[in-house]
């Protein structure tokens, strides 16, 4: 089961499941491909303006972990299976998970104290 808390989701495509992980590694390897700041993009896509070459490149930076022999060419063809729309929500929550508001991540943070049994979760 993929850890949406971590950036990850699985993708299916003709009968084989994909292990997407969206961390920093894979964002510095998304703005390599890309040549942009992530947060200009994110600026982009947050008005729902995306590209395809950022879609495959979104892809293919979030395989790089777990199947670093996938190309950017296997890529644009797994879109082509898929489809970009079906892709994107596929990958998308993985991809908005691995950056936790702080909020999020101090409630996260304080859960795991508690069910180790180290601290209540409040701050003292």
């Amino acid at each position: 089961m993929p850890n949406l808390l971590r950036g990850m989701c699985e993708l299916e495509v003709e009968g084989r499941t994909y292990a997407l992980v969206y961390d920093q590694n894979a964002i510095c390897e998304l703005e390599g491909q890309l040549n942009e700041p992530f947060f200009n993009c994110a600026e982009r896509w947050a008005k729902d303006a995306w590209a395809f070459r950022e879609i495959r490149a979104i892809l293919w930076a979030g395989l790089r972990r777990h199947h670093p022999k996938v190309s950017l060419e296997q890529c644009g063809d797994m879109m082509g299976i898929v489809s970009p729309r079906p892709l994107m929500e596929a990958i998308l929550p993985a991809f908005v998970k691995a950056f936790p508001k702080p909020q999020e991540m101090a409630l996260e943070d304080s859960e795991k104290n508690v069910e180790a049994g180290v601290g209540n979760g409040k701050p003292s």
